[in-house]
């Protein structure tokens, strides 16, 4: 029984995530907080699992343990959805990584050339 928090807790920062990302859809400059917000909401589960049924958290021998126990489980909630995200995106064909990694190539080249197009010139002068 003192493992099932950490699930719990893993799935309430999810949700608590999904929630902050319909809340601030339209301002996807917010999403940046949500590892933050994970670690705090999980912290907060882990010392109120602690205050109200101390054997649930991991034996933990006092809130401060318990706390970091429900941060680690709230920043886990954030490496799962990362998880998905990438399972979900490769399961898509998507050229835009080739695409940009030739677009990275062409600037590098070109810059290159330029570059030794100047020292050609400075040679020759």
């Amino acid at each position: 029984m003192e493992f099932a928090n950490v699930p719990l807790i893993i799935t309430c920062c999810y949700v608590i995530a999904e929630i902050w990302k319909l809340i601030f859809c339209r301002h996807r400059g917010l999403y940046r907080f949500i590892p933050m917000l994970t670690v705090a909401c999980g912290g907060a589960l882990g010392a109120l699992i602690y205050l109200t049924c101390p054997e649930m958290i991991f034996n933990a021998s006092n809130v401060y343990i318990a706390i970091g126990c429900g941060m680690a489980s709230g920043a886990s909630a954030t490496g799962a959805n990362q998880i998905l995200k990438q399972l979900i995106k490769g399961a898509q064909p998507s050229t835009d990584a080739t695409d940009a990694s030739t677009d990275t190539n062409a600037s590098i080249s070109s810059a290159d050339k330029s570059a030794s197009d100047s020292s050609s010139d400075a040679e020759g002068k």
